[in-house]
């Protein structure tokens, strides 16, 4: 067998792996947790016109993505498995045409290595059964790089570059940051027109040019300008830390680019702050030392052009960069391709004894690091164990009734002016999945012969009007007597510093006995 055909068994063994990772986690149907809720919220009452106003919840996300997921809801019901079934798509497409995109790039050990990163890192696995849209940056990052690579390779066609001006539109309507990407392959494409003599690719690159120009006006004016102007402010507050530091700092930018470039930014296959994915930047480095020595230095510049153009996009505030990785999948292939170049130099360095079992065991590794993420995913079935608890108890809540016992929820709107400070984000989202034949307690109708028992929600600051609190209660008197209230504490926050809970308050309704009880039955028998 010749190493090439090795090294591709390998590469597509460490996809199988990739899928399997995916496809586990999506089926264990974790719990949503707090910005999943937040983004899903979104898809119970809107329609696909509603998707153009600014998002509930200090929300922001491209509208092809929204139009989507609404569409997912909308065929297949509000469930776990709906509302992922887009980032799921998204990020096994993504590892597949990372695959092809490697194979034209790199060749041997290099190849197989990056495709191995791509598939065991833990957050485009992640990403992959999240209600967020950062697999679909992944999946557009790699879509546009495969096709101008394809042009690349074969410049006497533009069919490729035709290919590109078609997809624009589509890119930047599904991931804001396709953007960075296209400005990447803009450079290359504006450096091939200016040093070649043929100029039958000057007007699909005119057009990509002017496709991406009509691509962001569009979107601003539909959907992006309206978010950015509800949540601009917030969201600058919120990811402060992205933003680098004044030039005039010099030693304050000089720390966060190193935070920045040494922490969860290069985390493949895994990594952290405080410098914990400072190998893989090592290994980043000596990749693209060696694609440079090749002589490929405008296919670097389209890899590296995005993390300058998401830099000045940070240092103007228009769009995070450091402190978080979930927001720069775009950078994720880049990463990939010059690590897993950069690991096979660096072990060329090594003394010939060592070279023949290090390339295989870091291949092990890989296979290691990715069955001990599926073995975590399986004893640890949960992004914060809040989360699980919210779960929980909407699955025994809901499903505990043997016909015996109505189950009902206070009206939301009710249930928002008795406790106004309160997130329902999550309360919503699992009384929809799980309480599916839910009734309002203010329809209830009649005098039923079995109990009741209604859910009412509540955060830890909210105080409850009381005259409308008893109000509620009061409607059911002539029908019901109240039993007793059950309380459920649930954490509603991931952890220390803070400790904020939410109650589910559960009130256990028993028919009176006499006249109306037995008009209920009859009312009952005759329908």
């Amino acid at each position: 067998m010749q190493k090439s055909d090795r090294w591709n068994r390998v590469a597509w063994t460490l996809v199988g792996l990739g899928v399997a990772l995916r496809l586990m986690r999506y089926l264990l149907a974790f719990p949503l947790w707090g910005d999943e809720c937040m983004v899903a919220t979104n898809f119970l009452t809107r329609d696909y016109a509603d998707l153009l106003r600014p998002l509930d919840n200090c929300q922001v996300a491209p509208p092809l993505f929204l139009v989507l997921e609404l569409t997912a809801v909308k065929l297949l019901g509000f469930s776990e498995w709906s509302l992922r079934l887009v980032p799921l798509a998204s990020g096994l497409a993504a590892l597949l045409v990372f695959k092809h995109l490697a194979s034209r790039l790199l060749h041997g050990p290099a190849y197989a290595l990056a495709v191995g990163l791509m598939a065991v890192a833990f957050y485009p696995l992640r990403h992959s059964a999240e209600v967020k849209p950062y697999a679909v940056d992944l999946l557009v990052a790699v879509v546009l790089l495969a096709l101008a690579v394809e042009w690349w390779r074969d410049r006497s066609s533009t069919r490729w570059l035709w290919a590109l001006v078609a997809a624009l539109p589509v890119a930047v309507g599904l991931s804001f940051p396709a953007v960075f990407v296209a400005g990447g392959i803009s450079l290359l494409l504006i450096c091939e027109l200016l040093s070649s003599r043929d100029r039958s690719a000057i007007w699909p690159i005119v057009a990509y040019h002017a496709a991406l120009a009509v691509s962001l006006a569009g979107l601003m004016a539909v959907s992006a300008a309206t978010q950015l102007e509800a949540w601009g402010p917030m969201m600058r507050t919120c990811w402060v830390a992205a933003f680098p530091p004044s030039p005039l700092h010099p030693l304050l930018l000089l720390r966060w680019l190193t935070e920045t470039y040494s922490g969860h930014m290069f985390a493949y296959p895994l990594g952290g702050s405080a410098g914990g994915s400072a190998l893989t930047l090592v290994c980043f480095l000596a990749g693209l030392a060696a694609w440079m020595r090749r002589g490929d230095r405008r296919l670097a510049v389209m890899l590296l052009a995005p993390f300058g153009l998401g830099l000045l996009s940070a240092a103007l505030r228009l769009y995070p960069y450091g402190d978080n990785e979930r927001l720069v999948q775009y950078l994720a292939p880049a990463i990939c391709l010059l690590a897993g170049l950069g690991i096979v130099q660096l072990v060329a360095r090594l003394r010939p004894a060592a070279r023949g079992w290090v390339l295989p065991a870091v291949v092990g590794l890989l296979g290691v690091i990715g069955c001990g993420e599926g073995v975590f995913d399986l004893i640890h079935p949960y992004k914060h164990r809040c989360d699980w608890d919210h779960q929980s108890f909407a699955r025994w809540f809901w499903s505990q009734s043997d016909g015996s016992t109505d189950v009902v929820a206070m009206p939301q709107a009710l249930n928002a002016a008795v406790y106004d400070r309160t997130d329902y984000c999550a309360y919503l989202c699992y009384q929809a999945i799980y309480g599916r034949r839910l009734k309002a307690a203010s329809a209830i109708a009649g005098s039923p012969a079995k109990p009741l028992d209604c859910v009412v929600f509540r955060g830890d600051q909210s105080r409850p009007k009381q005259p409308a609190l008893d109000a509620w209660l009061k409607q059911f008197e002539l029908r019901y007597q109240l039993a007793g209230c059950t309380r459920h504490r649930v954490k509603t926050d991931v952890g220390p510093p803070h400790d904020f809970y939410g109650w589910y308050d559960v009130y256990r309704f028993v028919p009176r006995e006499g006249a109306d009880v037995a008009q209920g039955d009859r009312q009952t028998q005759r329908k």
